[in-house]
């Protein structure tokens, strides 16, 4: 059972930032960090001793540890996940390439969970730490298309009868999905998620402060999902791993799949009043990685 380390051994100081942030609107990497400690100092965070087991331990199991190189990589589902788990498998020992590598096993890592409080701590302190992001937005509606549309099995039992038992027929604005498809409508998805306690929501749509409390764990880089593949070279770099890995390229299924239909498309079908009330719920994901909110 995880012990509750001591929280100023956790909350790591201000020091030499080596983040760097790209973004779309192409703010500078040590603007973007600043920015990022001035969120946090400006919208209080829950200090680690505060939050609830259940919260330290979604932060602690989303932290994958390679002992190899002395890295931490927090994931957050739907912000090329896999493909950096392509990386780690790599870094771990258990492939040669990442680009041999065709079905991710999503249990087969470390996980900052699975130490003890003085590990963790030592772990916070002494290695490598970077996560990913991307526009809140544009990731609940990847998650709403990869998983809320098609036919996984899963998903449609545990959600989308959710979702269509509760919300379908009862509001104006739900149009039923195209003839031939059985998922829920991203309005159904969109008004799930405002009835939704965050620290129950699925990881694919879970918030990134919850996933990663980049509050509390002081990350050395954070890279954007807008600009991947520089950020992935330089992280790799970064962390001296270059020469061992690479970032494997995009699979061409996602990429088919980004595109049919479109970000702007499924937003447009969202009532203003509902997409505020997304913008409030996902509010320290924009605020703390400098997003615009859409107005």
């Amino acid at each position: 059972m995880y012990t509750r380390p001591d929280s100023s051994s956790l909350i790591l100081k201000p020091k030499l930032y080596r983040c760097l942030m790209f973004v779309v609107d192409q703010i500078p990497g040590g603007e973007r960090v600043s920015r990022l400690r001035d969120a946090c100092e400006r919208d209080p965070y829950t200090p680690w001793e505060s939050l609830t087991r259940t919260e330290r331990q979604i932060a602690l199991h989303h932290i994958l540890v390679n002992e190899k190189q002395n890295i931490l990589y927090c994931y957050v589902p739907k912000v090329a996940c896999s493909n950096w788990k392509r990386v780690i498998t790599v870094l771990d020992g258990n492939a040669s390439d990442t680009e041999t590598i065709k079905a991710v096993n999503h249990e087969g890592f470390k996980r900052l969970s699975s130490f003890s409080a003085e590990e963790i701590r030592y772990r916070l302190q002494n290695y490598y730490k970077f996560m990913f992001v991307r526009n809140p937005l544009d990731r609940l509606v990847s998650a709403y298309k990869d998983k809320l549309t098609g036919d996984n099995g899963y998903y449609f039992e545990t959600y989308v009868k959710l979702m269509i038992n509760k919300f379908r027929n009862k509001y104006e604005d739900t149009k039923a999905p195209p003839p031939g498809t059985k998922g829920a409508t991203i309005t159904e998805f969109f008004r799930y998620l405002t009835t939704t306690q965050l620290a129950a929501m699925d990881e694919h749509w879970m918030p990134y402060n919850l996933l990663c409390q980049p509050c509390i764990f002081n990350y050395d880089f954070i890279g954007s999902m807008e600009n991947l593949d520089e950020d992935a070279e330089e992280v790799l770099r970064l962390m001296n791993v270059n020469d061992l890995v690479r970032f494997p390229r995009k699979q061409r299924m996602y990429t088919e799949r980004a595109h049919n239909p479109s970000t702007a498309e499924l937003l447009s079908q969202i009532p203003k009043t509902m997409l505020r009330s997304i913008v409030h719920i996902y509010r320290r994901d924009f605020d703390l990685f400098s997003y615009e909110k859409p107005q």
